[in-house]
């Protein structure tokens, strides 16, 4: 989600490696894992960081976060406001989005595009420092319309729960070798696996054309991931205090569960059979007769 999106409006943006806002202002954007016993529903956190004018404008009502669903195969487009209220914290301010839609009736991919709308016209607005936008807005009265697009970010496909309980991240201190990654189980921040990736394999993860390679690491680290689980006596326990405690391994739990599929917890577990059944191969074949 870290794409360049070029600005086309005549108000200013606030989007990833967008020149509209300073230094400390970003969009943030995260699927975050469910249930899946709570079925056909997208979950999408949206955070603003900084006190800057969206932030303003969410809190005075006058903007919301949404999402626009778009399914290319079909020219199916539609645009979802978070229903919830926003929460307000020190330094930024977040609501989780919960979309509704059956997603096994489209043809994949069906794809999101976050961002935050104006739902009144808006005049006159004179910028100050405090809506912490780039030195040439300052000063210039800006006019928002009704539905303009005040914050976006790039479009993301609806993530597994395998994709959504891996976290990268990049190591340069020499200590993996070149290509290689580890995983480790990390229980902050309701659970997730934690994969170190050395920083060459990091890169390249990042370039768009290795979409298939990078799909390949994802099944192996979630695989690592889940015997890591099953070896872990804590996570192994049959009383389950641990996957309970923690949001995002109890989701795992339920899912497998709901899926009829083995537990870490069965001695004749099989974390590829898992992967396999999350993450299908697909492979180009072309007939030559």
């Amino acid at each position: 989600m870290n794409e360049y999106i070029p600005r086309i409006s005549n108000h200013p943006v606030l989007s990833p490696n967008g020149l509209d806002y300073i230094a400390g202002h970003s969009y943030e954007v995260k699927q975050i894992p469910h249930n899946e016993s709570q079925k056909d529903t997208v979950v999408v956190l949206h955070r603003i960081h900084g006190s800057n004018l969206v932030a303003k404008l969410v809190n005075q009502g006058k903007a919301n976060f949404a999402c626009t669903i778009v399914v290319p195969s079909c020219i199916y487009r539609k645009v979802e406001f978070a229903i919830k209220m926003p929460v307000e914290n020190e330094g930024f301010i977040q609501v989780e989005q919960e979309i509704k839609i059956k997603t096994q009736e489209y043809c994949p991919p069906l794809m999101f595009q976050p961002s935050v709308i104006t739902l009144k016209e808006i005049k006159g607005l004179k910028a100050t420092e405090s809506h912490g936008l780039h030195e040439i807005w300052r000063k210039k009265k800006i006019r928002f319309p009704i539905a303009a697009t005040i914050a976006t970010h790039s479009f993301f496909d609806a993530e597994t729960i395998m994709q959504s309980i891996l976290k990268f991240k990049k190591v340069s201190d020499g200590s993996l070798k070149k290509g290689s990654f580890e995983v480790d189980l990390a229980f902050e921040q309701g659970f997730y696996f934690n994969v170190r990736v050395e920083e060459s394999l990091y890169k390249g993860l990042l370039n768009p054309q290795s979409f298939k390679h990078r799909n390949s690491i994802y099944a192996m680290a979630f695989s690592q991931g889940l015997s890591k689980l099953q070896n872990d006596k804590e996570c192994s326990s049959q009383d389950l205090k641990v996957v309970k405690d923690h949001h995002n391994l109890n989701i795992l739990y339920k899912v497998l569960e709901n899926r009829n599929l083995k537990t870490w917890l069965n001695d004749d577990f099989n974390p590829n059979q898992v992967v396999a059944e999350f993450h299908p191969h697909e492979l180009d074949v072309e007939n030559n007769n």
